[in-house]
């Protein structure tokens, strides 16, 4: 079976990844808050946990679904349900010491939260988008609306 692509042709879309494409669209500020330690010593949620805040740059994805979203209604107001999602280079989060040694994304859904538009968002999920060759090239940080009070 042929490769579809020549090592100079790999070469040329991984420097479009790394470079150009965060460039030209991974341009809005994100702030993401890192959980410490997310249980106490007793296995308990640790309600004194520190977040380790860390400026990003990302592509902000809004959800298309918006009016087919389910909505909850509480005593603090009107809840909107659906999801959205932030596009984050892999080599940034390298960078900011958010991969382990085995190039293993740190990130924590339902522990972690960002700040986006000045607004707090609780993160759902967090997914690695298909590696091109051997490069990791991005990743998608699914984020919620609601938001449970955090310090």
């Amino acid at each position: 079976m042929a490769n579809l692509f020549s090592t100079s042709d790999l070469n040329q879309i991984n420097k479009a990844f790394q470079e150009d494409i965060p460039d030209t669209f991974l341009k809005n500020d994100i702030i993401y808050h890192q959980a410490g330690q997310i249980y106490d010593r007793f296995m308990e949620s640790n309600d004194d946990q520190a977040f380790r805040d860390i400026p990003l740059k990302g592509l902000i994805v809004d959800s298309d679904s918006k009016q087919d979203a389910a909505v909850k209604f509480s005593q603090m107001g009107r809840t909107d349900m659906s999801e959205h999602y932030v596009l984050i280079n892999f080599a940034q989060l390298e960078a900011n010491g958010l991969v382990d040694a085995n190039r293993e994304i740190l990130l924590q859904a339902n522990a972690d939260y960002m700040t986006l538009r000045g607004e707090r968002y609780e993160v759902t999920s967090v997914t690695q988008v298909p590696d091109l060759a051997t490069l990791k090239t991005y990743v998608k940080v699914v984020y919620r609306d609601n938001i449970r009070p955090k310090r």
